[in-house]
């Protein structure tokens, strides 16, 4: 009676594990022949100034973009970053969006 108890035992918890293992969908997938990079729509045109707090309600440089395009229906997040190094490893956020629009 044990051994058809501890049978039984096994074969419910197999069924249980065999009935939790499904399959997910795939989520979107990123074409590179759909995706397009955003692109700054404007040159740049400002010279070279030194940001102070006390200046920093003057208009600088205008940034616009175009939206990027990735070929499914995401959202993107746009930041403006400064750095006074080239390499940008401190990078400073001062602006981000989630539309295209301009700084």
């Amino acid at each position: 009676m044990k051994r058809i108890l501890n049978y039984k035992n096994w074969l419910a918890a197999a069924l249980i594990i065999a009935t939790a293992c499904t399959e997910t969908d795939l989520g979107p997938v990123l074409d590179e022949t759909t995706f397009v990079a955003p692109v700054l729509i404007n040159p740049a045109t400002a010279t070279t100034v030194e940001l102070l707090p006390e200046n920093a309600a003057n208009l600088y440089e205008e940034f616009e973009w175009e939206k990027t395009q990735y070929g499914v229906n995401v959202s993107a997040t746009y930041v403006l970053e400064i750095d006074d190094n080239e390499d940008f490893s401190s990078p400073q956020s001062l602006a981000q969006s989630s539309a295209p629009r301009s700084w």
